[in-house]
């Protein structure tokens, strides 16, 4: 059985974990706070990798304390985000 390879033709196609790592890197250096608030993401999974993510969360909790999100079902749901103000390590 032969394996087959991402040819960038159809975006259902599997990618291995490097070309998916790699197709949606980020620069974690980049200041949250030069960002529009709307393209913001602090779900970057290479954010919390490199323990970067304080500075979303924390111009989150000061701009955007809660917001509404389509949940499962279509219905809005309240979403706040609930991280640590003090660094714990």
């Amino acid at each position: 059985m032969s394996e087959s390879r991402n040819t960038g033709n159809n975006e259902n196609e599997r990618l291995s974990n490097r070309e998916a790592r790699d197709k949606w890197a980020i620069d974690v250096n980049i200041d949250p706070w030069s960002l529009d608030l709307e393209t913001l993401d602090p779900s970057h999974p290479s954010l919390f990798e490199h323990d970067k993510f304080w500075a979303y969360f924390e111009r989150l909790r000061q701009e955007d304390p809660g917001a509404l999100h389509a949940g499962l079902d279509g219905w809005p749901v309240l979403v706040s985000y609930q991280v640590p103000r003090h660094h714990v390590r």
